[in-house]
Order: C-alpha cells, then structure tokens, then sequence
C-alpha cells in the first residue's frame, strides 16, 4: 500500500539529518500548505525543502502506480484460473452460437473471436456461477438490463454442449436457462394527500403511481443474480415525494413454474435471490391491488 506524501517527506528528511555536511539545511515542520507559500522565495533552504517535497510527490505516484498495477493483476489472476466460479461465468460469456470449438493442442478455442458476426454471436448477456456442494450451478440469459430473458431452446442445447466441452472433467455443470422468477409484494403506505391521491396517484401529472413506479424500477436496476433486499426497496418507497411511511406486509418470490412462495419477510436477511437471476412481479398478485393507501 502506497505511503503519504508527508510520509515519504519525512523519510527524505530523516535519510538526509545522516549526512553532516548537509547539517546547515534545517527543515520546518513542512506540510504542502507551507510549500505554497514558498513557491516565490529566493531562500536557498526553500528550494532544497521544495526538492525534496517533488521527489516525494514524485515517489508517491510511483507507488499509486504499483498499487493500480497490483490491483489489476489481482483481478487478471482471478479471471483466467481455470476451474473457479469465475472462470465458468467468463466462459459462458464466451460462448459463441453457430460457431464449433477448435482444439490449440492445450484447450478449446474459437478460431474467430473478433469478427462483426462473431460478435453478434455471443448472445449469452447475462451469467452468474454458484458451487453448492461439488456441483457447479450455472445461471444465464441473454438481453439487457430490466430486460433479461432466456435463451432459446435450440441455442441453450448448443450452449450446454459448449460447457460440457470446456468444463473439467468430473465436474457436474447445472446450467440454470429460467424465465424470471415470480414475487408477491404487499405494501401499507402512508401518503401526504396533498401530493398523492386516495389511489396512490401522483396528483401534479393525474397519470403516475409513483409507489408502484419505485417498486418496479428497483426490481428492474437489480443487475444479474443480484440480492433483493426489502429494507432498500422499503427505503426506495419511502424517498418518493408524498410518501410519509412504508410498511412491508408480504414478500414473497419463487421460480417461475413453481407452485410455493418463499417467505422473503421471514428469512434473517429479509432479501431474495432469484433462482434464474432475475424477477418480475408476479401478473397473478399486480401491485395496483396489492398496495394499502392510508392518507397521513
């Protein structure tokens, strides 16, 4: 970790009190406040301070450098291991449709990977990778933010042929392909009513909800695999102008196709992470029927 500039400072001015022929240069109590004011002087001991305050500057960049530059190789270690949860998540970013895998003589490999069209192939957007006991668990999508999806069946079959080429051998790859999953939200708001109306309408436009719009956008800015957390959602709630309070009464998520809700309010975290990565809320249970206005 880089030191301060002061540090480096005084660590010149310490090595320097080692040579007595430099006795007669006595610094002050230097700091870069008192260095300003001596940008104009003619002293000769300002000029010997202010050299020494350059080399330390000078130094410090060095070691920020060397910093950044640990940083990334840390990062670039992480990415390329072969094996890790990482790796996989890296590898099905890779995958690229209607293109085969050629062997190096190491491993597999795309002979084009930078071509327009091989580009426009790489229609995995989104992936995440989870190890739950020896198996690796392997969540994908393609599209974008707020609007992920599947892939289609024809290209998960390609997909899953291409892990199972770069996988390790002995390791049993899941690879997750769901639509979003589902949740059920009950909210109580107290609301200003010379802001919001007796329906949770924004009354300065007659056309928003802007409780049910603060749901939905945090639910749609969550970035892949990423944690619901109800406090934030409640928190997200209360900051919309005319909202005086918001309790949470039910929240509840399962995989789309699956018959139970898991109680979200009665995990200890109060949060949910999607088993296909991403949610919706639920058409069955829409917001505009299950949100409780109670004027403040």
């Amino acid at each position: 970790m880089s030191r301060t500039i002061q540090t480096i400072y005084n660590e010149i001015i310490t090595e320097k009190q080692t040579f007595t022929s430099l006795n007669s240069l006595i610094p002050n109590p230097d700091t870069a406040q008192t260095f300003l004011a001596d940008l104009s002087s003619t002293s000769k001991v300002a000029i010997w301070r202010l050299l020494c305050w350059l080399m330390a500057f000078l130094v410090w960049t060095h070691e920020q450098i060397f910093d950044q530059h640990v940083i990334e190789i840390e990062a670039r270690v992480q990415e390329i291991i072969p094996g890790t949860t990482r790796w996989y998540r890296n590898q099905a970013m890779l995958f690229q449709d209607g293109y085969g895998l050629t062997w190096d003589g190491e491993k597999y490999i795309y002979a084009d990977t930078t071509s327009l069209a091989a580009e426009n192939s790489k229609i995995v957007t989104q992936a995440a990778c989870i190890e739950v006991n020896t198996n690796v668990i392997l969540k994908i999508a393609g599209g974008t933010l707020g609007a992920f999806a599947p892939i289609t069946a024809a290209q998960l079959l390609s997909f899953t042929s291409y892990i199972n080429t770069k996988k390790f051998a002995g390791v049993n790859v899941t690879v997750i392909n769901w639509a979003h999953d589902l949740l059920k939200i009950q909210y109580t708001i107290e609301y200003d009513p010379l802001v919001i109306g007796a329906t949770g309408l924004l009354l300065a436009d007659g056309t928003t909800y802007p409780v049910v719009e603060a749901i939905n956008n945090y639910i749609q800015a969550l970035p892949f695999n990423a944690t619901l957390k109800m406090p934030a959602l409640t928190d997200a709630i209360q900051a919309v102008n005319g909202i005086l309070t918001a309790v949470c009464e039910v929240a509840e998520g399962k995989a789309n196709g699956a018959t139970i809700y898991t109680d979200i309010l009665a995990t200890t975290t109060d949060s949910y992470v999607a088993y296909s990565g991403y949610m919706l809320i639920d058409p069955a249970f829409p917001l505009s029927s299950q949100i409780t206005y109670i004027p403040g």
